[in-house]
């Protein structure tokens, strides 16, 4: 500010004998700065990594089968994924519903498709998972009340 100051009090001595001389000054633009530390570029590496799921002791991307049950009844198989991205996973899949009638060890089994959304990344995993099958729509949220799958892979179940 005070360089412009002393331009303008330069001109009027300039002018000498009462003549006001109007100057228009411009600042110069300030020399461009690159803002991408080397720490800025690694997280934006690092962004750029998958989430992964987070089932048990297993931690991956595009599990084949999802178990949500401890004792094997409740398990999606043949996960076949057409989306699996930064913010969310789609995929498609086989779940085989228990009727537990007249208890869950020997009622009948019946297999229907299942489609999955895995969302809301958090520290490199998902934690939302919304499963829709027979017409029903389920959610499970990782650290929630709900069920969490206890096992995955990319074997069978």
């Amino acid at each position: 500010m005070s360089r412009v100051i002393l331009n303008v009090l330069g001109a009027l001595l300039l002018t000498g004998a009462g003549l006001a001389a109007v100057i228009l000054l411009r600042p110069k633009p300030l020399p461009s700065v690159n803002l991408h530390s080397a720490a800025s570029r690694t997280a934006q590496i690092a962004a750029g990594q998958l989430p992964e799921l987070k089932a048990g002791s297993w931690q991956g991307i595009k599990p084949s089968y999802i178990g949500l049950s401890g004792d094997g009844g409740d398990v999606i198989t043949g996960i076949k994924w057409s989306a699996w991205n930064a913010t969310e996973a789609v995929g498609t899949g086989s779940r085989t519903l228990q009727s537990c009638i007249p208890d869950c060890a020997t009622g009948k089994d019946t297999v229907v498709p299942e489609t999955l959304v895995l969302s809301e990344p958090q520290d490199g995993f998902f934690t939302v998972i919304v499963a829709r099958f027979a017409g029903q729509v389920a959610e499970y949220t990782s650290g929630g009340p709900e069920l969490w799958p206890l096992d995955a892979g990319t074997g069978s179940a």
